[in-house]
């Protein structure tokens, strides 16, 4: 720049001074910082929503403590990104449930059963499974699976499905309320289209697919389907 202006390189520091200009050293290094920030950002972003993509069913406080990297960027997100992660934690676990409340949810499925006669535990825990499988489904806010790690923890019942011919109501509900890969994710577009019509939204494909976080299920047929029949839904709803 000296040379471009045919002064001294001290001339060109002082009068860059006096105007408050910054190094062109410092302004590179700025921007570059400011790049890397953003990257890490967005990576740490990425990592932390595949964490609680496989290990969908897990609290934070199970993510966090099994899975050490798990930890390393839900604490660096919650220094840096706060608010972004505040929003994508993972649903809240359901309480744990003891005999008394499998018990207690059987008899309030069939309130007119006669307490008086012994259940038969093949029934009371298949009820119990069924009931927690609706329960999971009607919960409120965003949609969570229903399969196997989530009913084994509000009813314990590995012990009966290893006896099959002893307990085949236990093993034959464990089985049929299981949520499969294509149904959950018809439920998830349900939901995402329900949330759109409320708040009047009008998403493209892509939005769509990203709200009801089915990317990885898009070549099961049905779940084209259902996203186009969403999609026009949306539109005749917008007109």
């Amino acid at each position: 720049m000296a040379r471009c202006l045919g002064v001294d390189p001290i001339t060109v520091k002082r009068q860059a001074k006096r105007l408050g200009l910054p190094p062109r050293c410092t302004l590179r290094k700025g921007a570059v910082k400011s790049q890397d920030k953003r990257r890490d950002l967005e990576q740490r972003r990425k990592e932390w929503l595949k964490f609680v993509e496989e290990h969908e069913g897990d609290g934070i406080k199970d993510l966090t403590r099994r899975i050490k990297s798990a930890h390393a960027t839900y604490s660096w997100l919650k220094n840096h990104d706060r608010e972004w992660l505040f929003a994508h934690l993972p649903p809240k676990k359901m309480p744990q449930r003891t005999k008394a409340h499998i018990r207690t949810a059987f008899h309030s499925v069939d309130e007119n059963a006669d307490k008086s006669q012994g259940e038969d535990r093949d029934v009371i825990v298949s009820r119990a499974i069924r009931l927690t499988a609706q329960q999971i489904v009607n919960a409120p806010g965003e949609p969570r699976r229903v399969t196997p790690a989530q009913l084994e923890k509000a009813v314990p019942s590995a012990w009966l499905r290893r006896r099959p011919n002893d307990f085949p109501l236990t093993v034959q509900a464990f089985q049929e309320v299981q949520e499969t890969r294509e149904a959950f994710a018809l439920r998830r577009i349900q939901w995402a289209l329900e949330k759109c019509q409320e708040e009047s939204l009008q998403p493209t494909r892509r939005e769509l697919i990203l709200s009801a976080k089915v990317r990885r299920v898009l070549d099961i047929p049905s779940v084209q389907v259902a996203i186009e029949e969403a999609l026009t839904k949306l539109a005749k709803n917008g007109r």
